[in-house]
């Protein structure tokens, strides 16, 4: 069978964004929420927010990334992930709230919820595609209410609208973004899944939840430039 790797890499020529715009041309900026960012180790939701959008703003961007396999300090200050899980499954795709969310591919709505608490994701909707003989899952996390109005089985065009970037109030405390993931096995879970893992686990989460990157291609994460 071919692996989901390859699979990505092919469909990454043909795949709509999932913001309204092309990635790369909104002069993506890379932020780094790894502990060797001494400045946000500290930081409450709202005091990392405001410290986001201030980098956005000085760099001129439309346009931050928050990268997949990092090992992220942000985590230690929410009591669902303790001092244990801090490996980011997704990628954050962070933009102002009401900005829309599109599904890169086609596919059907597997699953949705809000996920309520501190420090989850919010609403939360999971797309399932069977492309090229393989079933695999996209998850957008951190996005309004109003993204939830679906029906489980509902038909999602490549391009088609997923919902729109929630506020802080509602999308579990965190900055304005979307979290984007691919799940290969939802292992029979709804509306939610690990969106970071433990160092342990991460070998297990990395087969089941490939970089999204493959998929969407922004090249600054390749020259690694963070801030």
């Amino acid at each position: 069978m071919e692996e989901i790797e390859t699979i990505l890499e092919r469909l990454s020529r043909s795949a709509e964004s999932p913001l309204p715009f092309r990635l790369n041309e909104a002069k993506p900026l890379l932020l780094d929420f790894s502990a060797s960012n001494a400045m946000i180790r500290s930081m409450d939701g709202s005091q990392l927010a405001e410290f986001v959008a201030g980098l956005l703003s000085r760099a001129g961007s439309g346009l931050g990334i928050g990268a997949y396999g990092e090992d992220r300090v942000i985590y230690s200050r929410s009591p669902i992930f303790g001092s244990e899980r801090s490996i980011h499954l997704g990628m954050d795709l962070i933009v102002t709230a009401g900005t829309p969310v599109f599904s890169p591919l086609r596919g059907v709505v597997h699953s949705f919820r809000d996920n309520r608490r501190q420090g989850d994701y919010g609403p939360t909707v999971i797309i399932e595609h069977n492309i090229h003989g393989r079933t695999f899952f996209t998850l957008f996390g951190h996005l309004s209410p109003e993204s939830l109005l679906k029906e489980e089985g509902d038909a999602i065009d490549k391009g088609g609208v997923i919902g729109s970037v929630g506020i802080i109030e509602v999308n579990g405390g965190w900055f304005e973004h979307v979290h984007f993931q691919i799940i290969t096995d939802m292992g029979g879970r709804k509306g939610d899944f690990p969106g970071v893992s433990s160092r342990g686990d991460w070998p297990k989460y990395r087969r089941l939840c490939p970089d999204p990157n493959v998929l969407l291609g922004v090249k600054a994460l390749n020259k690694g430039m963070k801030r």
